[in-house]
């Protein structure tokens, strides 16, 4: 069964974070890195919450006097599929790293032949973690979960929600509420978090879960409603929002992580560079109030314990992912 073979690569995962890096070049300096502009690239659409994101890390870095810029690339498109072969058909040398998120896990369930394995990749250092929260109009007539159920069984056929790629958050959320409240409300895809949230204020669907960091402009000016955040306790980010949890939809939550990669066979004085300059980005204080204002949690974790928290997050969608038809 191919969710078995999954699980065997998510299980090695270990390999896409633990650190398996190059044998060769081990005698490779620290002090001769970087050699040339280093690029985060985002396989998500510019402007949206991981491009927001890459751009924190990449000034929070540049802090630290390199000899060479830190520049972010938007490399969107088929699932994440183009941001990742890019990556994986540059240079392993760590100018070119990776922001990926759950993606870059599912993939290898959701497709018969993505073009990488867990192996390929080793995690270089975190990034952040953020909420999701069900969003809807301010045009909708609902204000809390109870009536957006009722109003939904009272207007069959007339509500969609919003999704993104398969195997994210968006889709993965948007399923799990569908069948907690046991509506039937039809999935609208999208190629980004910009085209949307677009879709949601001109009212082409009628809600969709957005992260809190692409959500948070729009509740701020009052143009959509929080109906409920996916979270298990509230958020310290948004304490007024309720979780689905306390309303009664206990398996509608689902936090986000964020992490830099690298290619695996990366020289190990590289990675080990990479993940203290990360360390390093991840404390500035300007960097961390960025995060927090745009929405997100810093994600405080050392980078040998990702690969045991990457484990457990594979686990934890595997019923979601599994029931998503492979591609």
């Amino acid at each position: 069964m191919r969710v078995v073979h999954w699980l065997a690569a998510a299980a090695a995962a270990v390999g896409l974070i633990s650190g398996q890096v190059g044998a060769a070049a081990q005698d490779f300096s620290k002090q001769d890195f970087p050699t040339r502009s280093i690029s985060l690239v985002t396989p998500y659409t510019a402007g949206g919450p991981y491009d927001i994101l890459a751009r924190f890390m990449s000034e929070a870095l540049r802090k630290q006097k390199l000899s060479h810029p830190v520049i972010v690339e938007a490399k969107p498109g088929g699932n994440t599929l183009v941001g990742i072969q890019h990556v994986l058909n540059a240079p392993a040398d760590g100018h070119t790293l990776l922001i990926a998120t759950l993606p870059i896990t599912a993939n290898l369930i959701l497709m018969k032949n993505p073009g990488y394995k867990a192996e390929d990749f080793v995690a270089v250092g975190p990034v952040a973690r953020h909420p999701y929260i069900l969003f809807v109009p301010a045009s909708l007539p609902v204000s809390n979960l109870a009536e957006l159920v009722a109003y939904a069984e009272k207007n069959p056929n007339k509500l969609n929600i919003g999704a993104l790629s398969p195997g994210g958050q968006v889709q993965l959320l948007a399923d799990r509420f569908l069948r907690a409240s046991k509506l039937k409300i039809e999935k609208i895809p999208y190629k980004g978090a910009a085209e949307l949230a677009t879709a949601l204020l001109t009212g082409d669907i009628q809600m969709s879960f957005f992260a809190y960091s692409a959500g948070a402009p729009f509740l701020k000016d009052g143009k959509l409603k929080p109906i409920a955040i996916a979270t298990d306790e509230r958020s310290a980010l948004t304490p007024d929002i309720p979780t689905f949890k306390e309303l009664g939809m206990p398996s509608v939550t689902g936090e986000a992580w964020v992490a830099l990669f690298a290619r695996s066979n990366t020289p190990k004085p590289v990675v080990e560079k990479l993940q203290a300059m990360i360390t390093e980005a991840s404390k500035d204080s300007d960097y961390v109030a960025k995060i927090r204002g745009a929405g997100n949690d810093p994600w405080v974790i050392a980078p040998d314990k990702i690969a045991e928290h990457f484990k457990a997050d594979a686990k934890f969608w595997e019923a979601d992912l599994r029931a998503i038809e492979p591609q």
